[in-house]
């Protein structure tokens, strides 16, 4: 891979087989990682300001977006395409790709988020309207049919999207803008990250924090992303610091015990874990 000009943007796709870069002339390219064969190479002339990149599940496609537009690459085409996408007059500042390949969300400046269908061109595309400035990161929860929305209003929504409803009232943590989430492999736990340079853990099932804020980063948390699994998550921010955070279930449950020193009732399981009982102290 060259690097005589400057790169701004690089991703790979979910089975790892490709690369793609976007560098500063506005040059996307795809590389195939075993033997670094460039397999397409176009230069985008339409404005895209700080990009992200994200392949389609089945690696057929990258879209490639920012506050200039959204644009959806068919790299494996014989003759490849490039489609802008829009939502109307509203800059777009997040968007996420269901893992089946079949849904885009698309979050504005605005703060609306639209829902695009991505095997049917005749479907009407969804509008969630629930933010009250820009969206700056999205997140699906596939197996429970969710969508999870953070926001420069300082606040996050869960969605049950098909019904193109929230599960609960905008989540109040944050005392800044929030500016990624994710979500643990087992779909149970979410991360919030924000300018207010705190990490929040959430219980997904109940919309409420796990625990206080972590605190540690000197800046802004840009970003948050789960390990595999599912025990870690790992933040980095504008401090240039990156750190790591224990926060499975059962190293929760653990904690609790000991800073309590004693059992749970069975209610307070339920309430503040989600999970069945458990004895804390064992002979």
């Amino acid at each position: 891979m060259s690097a005589e000009v400057a790169l701004v943007a690089i991703t790979y796709s979910p089975s790892g087989t490709y690369r793609a870069t976007f560098d500063v002339e506005r040059h996307l390219v795809v590389w195939r990682v075993a033997d670094e064969t460039v397999v397409y190479r176009a230069q985008i002339g339409e404005a895209i300001i700080t990009p992200s990149l994200l392949f389609g599940a089945d690696e057929s496609s990258l879209f490639i977006a920012g506050e200039g537009g959204l644009l959806r690459v068919a790299i494996a085409d014989d003759m490849p395409s490039i489609a802008p996408i829009s939502i109307n007059d509203d800059l777009i500042s997040s968007f996420a790709v269901r893992a089946d390949g079949n849904l885009l969300a698309i979050g504005g400046n605005s703060g609306d988020i639209v829902l695009i269908n991505l095997q049917d061109a005749t479907a009407t595309p969804i509008r969630l309207r629930g933010h009250t400035n820009a969206v700056t990161a999205l997140v699906f929860a596939e197996k429970r049919g969710l969508l999870v929305s953070a926001s420069r209003d300082n606040t996050l929504i869960i969605w049950d999207y098909a019904n193109a409803r929230p599960l609960f009232e905008p989540l109040r943590a944050h005392s800044d803008w929030v500016m990624d989430v994710a979500i643990s492999p087992d779909e149970r736990l979410m991360a919030s990250a924000s300018r207010d340079q705190t990490v929040i853990l959430w219980d997904l099932t109940t919309a409420r924090p796990l625990g206080s804020p972590f605190v540690g980063h000197r800046n802004w948390v840009q970003h948050v992303v789960f390990s595999t699994d599912g025990d870690r998550l790992y933040s980095s921010g504008l401090d240039g610091v990156v750190f790591e955070w224990m926060v499975s279930l059962n190293d929760w449950q653990i904690r609790a015990c000991q800073i309590g020193n004693r059992e749970f009732r069975d209610d307070e399981w339920g309430r503040y874990f989600d999970a069945p009982p458990e004895r804390c102290l064992r002979d």
